[in-house]
């Protein structure tokens, strides 16, 4: 576990100030002295500087930036690799990976949040209202890094396959020798809970933008969590979460209309893309940090872009009725003809903003998704006909068609065509112990049933080759 057990990340290797208009620009941090057992955050100016160096990891093209969206669909049957590509995401798009060899690289950099999060977390001085509101941030930041990586390297908790195999967890000072084993799924949810419920204080409630964590960024992935844990009490929990983000956050989180999703997808100012109603996190992007040509998620999905190869199926295509909304974020024009069938671009991130050579901050959750999360939570509390009303309801509103017979095929289908490169599909498949089929554009692994080793990704090998106290994921240790 490289980023725990050997690289905590100390305040020296940071290189962040604040900026109330740009979160990331990079300025020389003067080398802080990291002592072993002790957190080096021993001011509130330094406590900042270690917030930004989380937000940072965050929105890292390895993590939140960029890949962790494309895996969400491309480890599903929402996107392909094109057959006109220049080698990006080819493994992932095979599911071929092993455990020294792939496209994932989220595990150290998720590892990074948790080592900037403990940094702050830890220190112990006095507790201003910016102290507080820096530190739920942090928990949320530990929290949402943990969550994550119980969801791509532990099996689904209501598959109840591997329960001894959570994740390592780690929440003190800086331990250059310290090694640390895998808790148990159950320990691993309750220290993510612990987190995020500690996210949400009055200090936190409006944040400075969307590209920082609030208290309604703490009960959205909440909601998230109860959905995906599923044990007794959950799912109401689930919803009560979900509903709240609806009902009662603050006046700059509002659903969006129909009318506005072309704006507030297309747009190329960020007066207009960012910052929006519905968003509830975003990635904080700009000139001074920005993957761009190499790594910005854009470029993948945008014809024009410098590696244009991510294309969504045909098959998701034809879900759609000819009159939904949606279908004006989806494009066949200049797609490659080499696909069979051909796929279609997907007009969601801009490549440029505000007339410069950056990409519009990256949206994360958005509040529409809170709607979808409180109905499937209904389908297990028993209120399946209801969430019916209200799923078809929303439906009608995108213009698209109504469902009937199964509740829960029909959230997810609905799902689908809603947030698709948005990086949501793998997470509600592996989520409601459901496989992976790819009718078409597939050559190889095209049916990953829910309890293929497939849908639980291998610890790196670099991780397992540093801590001898690393168990590997079955089926990968080879």
């Amino acid at each position: 576990m490289k980023k725990i057990t050997i690289l905590l990340l100390s305040l020296s290797s940071l290189m962040m100030v604040s900026c109330d208009n740009d979160l990331l620009n990079e300025f020389p941090v003067d080398g802080e002295i990291v002592t072993p057992g002790e957190s080096p955050v021993v001011s509130e100016a330094i406590m900042e500087k270690a917030l930004n160096g989380m937000y940072m990891s965050l929105g890292h093209q390895d993590a939140f930036g960029s890949n962790i969206s494309i895996f969400g669909d491309l480890l599903s049957e929402n996107v392909f690799v094109s057959e006109t590509n220049d080698g990006y995401f080819r493994t992932t798009n095979g599911m071929s990976w092993t455990s020294s060899g792939g496209d994932f690289a989220q595990w150290n950099r998720l590892y990074d949040v948790v080592s900037s999060s403990n940094d702050i977390l830890n220190s112990s001085i006095a507790e201003s209202s910016e102290v507080k509101k820096f530190k739920a941030q942090a928990h949320i930041g530990r929290g949402l890094a943990y969550f994550y990586l119980m969801n791509f390297y532990a099996a689904n908790p209501t598959s109840k396959r591997n329960p001894e195999l959570g994740i390592p967890i780690y929440t003190g000072n800086f331990d250059p020798n310290g090694k640390y084993g895998r808790e148990t799924i159950a320990k691993s949810y309750e220290q993510i809970i612990s987190d995020l419920e500690k996210g949400i204080t009055v200090e936190n409630n409006i944040p400075k933008s969307k590209a920082y964590f609030s208290s309604s960024v703490a009960k959205f992935i909440l909601s998230k969590v109860y959905l995906t844990r599923g044990e007794q009490g959950d799912y109401q929990k689930a919803y009560n979460y979900a509903n709240e983000v609806i009902t009662s956050s603050p006046a700059n989180y509002k659903l969006i209309e129909k009318k506005d999703l072309k704006s507030y997808f297309t747009a190329s100012t960020s007066d207009l893309y960012e910052n929006q109603p519905e968003t509830i996190w975003e990635v904080a992007m700009s000139t001074a940090n920005n993957p761009q040509v190499n790594a910005a998620i854009a470029v993948f999905y945008q014809k024009g872009g410098a590696h244009a190869s991510l294309l969504v199926r045909k098959e998701l295509y034809n879900l759609y009725a000819p009159t939904d909304a949606r279908l004006e974020l989806l494009s066949s024009v200049g797609a490659p003809t080499n696909d069979d069938p051909t796929g279609l671009w997907l007009n969601k991130y801009p490549l440029k903003m505000d007339g410069a050579q950056f990409t519009g901050d990256v949206k994360i959750f958005r509040m529409t998704e809170a709607l979808f999360i409180k109905w499937e939570a209904m389908t297990h509390l028993g209120q399946s006909a209801q969430a019916l009303n209200e799923l078809n309801a929303f439906a009608v509103e995108r213009g698209g068609s109504t469902y009937t017979g199964d509740v829960l095929t029909a959230i997810l289908t609905e799902k689908r065509k809603e947030f698709v490169g948005e990086g949501t599909r793998f997470f509600d498949l592996k989520r409601n112990n459901l496989g992976i089929v790819k009718n078409t554009n597939c050559f190889g692994n095209c049916d990953t049933p829910a309890d293929n080793r497939r849908m639980v990704l291998p610890i790196p090998q670099s991780s397992m080759n540093l801590n001898p106290k690393m168990v590997q994921n079955p089926g990968w240790n080879n």
